[in-house]
């Protein structure tokens, strides 16, 4: 999975890897490592900040795999901060989408 990212974009809190996939819809996955983040409450608060960020924006989203990987620090966030954080990978990976669909490649010709 993680060989084969097309996108990352992170903050010192939290990093981003993006993949597609030919589902047609978009899934998110998490990677909080027991190492870094010990307490299970912890691991299960990122994740369900995270996932409410994704279900809000998914309707702008294109057909890849997100996955979400939290460094040590992100549980030193409130829960205001950790959205902020996500939401400002979400808004980063906006041109990035649109750089890849403007690649020679990747138009269409008419």
């Amino acid at each position: 999975m993680f060989n084969g990212t097309e996108l990352r974009c992170g903050s010192k809190d939290l990093l981003l890897l993006v993949r597609s996939n030919q589902l047609g819809f978009p899934r998110i996955g998490f990677v909080l490592a027991k190492k870094h983040i010990k307490l299970a409450v912890q691991r299960n608060r990122i994740k369900r900040i995270v996932r409410e960020s994704f279900r809000l924006q998914q309707t702008k989203f294109e057909a890849y795999d997100y996955v979400v990987m939290a460094r040590a620090s992100a549980i030193e966030l409130s829960d205001q901060q950790l959205r902020s954080a996500i939401d400002k990978l979400w808004f980063k990976l906006r041109p990035a989408y649109d750089n890849r669909r403007n690649t020679p490649k990747n138009r269409r010709r008419r």
